[in-house]
């Protein structure tokens, strides 16, 4: 398990969990692709039973790297494709909109300049919802992979990427908010 996600109320955790050779994806758990997104709400005995969201979220591939709005309504990961020998490519941030009646909307690429050909990582949506933080190695940066921020545009694109620049980014990849 890994790269998780708090709702800001506290009641809602999101997180990746990835298939294990002999362990699936946890003792009680079945997924859909390599890694998965799954959710648990926090009840006054602990916490439920983590579950997968499902195809609606999941495929075949790799989803990871969960970042929920403050508001608790948008669903930002990462989604890869498997290439050729089982690696990851293609990686991109998608997103997925909580519906009146309580699903998840089909995940779409997020709009703008954010997504490239190269790896998009770890994704953080700032609390003002208007804010994205990111990891790339397809935008110009320093060396490996950079992070980035992006901001929502009046249209709701995600605005040109900004190189955070040194003394956060260097030659070697930097990832991870």
């Amino acid at each position: 398990e890994g790269a998780p996600t708090l709702s800001a109320d506290g009641q809602t955790i999101v997180f990746t969990a990835c298939e294990l050779p002999g362990y699936e994806y946890g003792e009680t758990r079945t997924g859909l692709g390599s890694c998965d997104l799954f959710y648990s709400f926090r009840t006054k005995s602990g916490w439920t039973p983590a579950e997968n969201f499902g195809p609606g979220i999941n495929s075949k591939n790799w989803e990871t790297q969960p970042s929920l709005t403050a508001d608790g309504n948008t669903l930002y990961f990462v989604r890869g494709k498997k290439g050729k020998g089982g690696k990851i490519e293609n990686q991109n941030i998608y997103y997925s909109y909580l519906m009146d009646d309580g699903y998840w909307s089909e995940p779409s690429e997020i709009p703008g300049f954010v997504n490239t050909k190269g790896r998009e990582e770890s994704v953080f949506i700032h609390p003002d919802g208007q804010t994205m933080y990111f990891s790339s190695d397809g935008h110009a940066g320093m060396g490996g992979l950079d992070i980035f921020v992006s901001h929502m545009q009046s249209n709701g694109d995600w605005g040109r990427p900004e190189n955070l620049g040194y003394p956060i980014n260097t030659s070697a990849n930097e990832n991870s908010i």
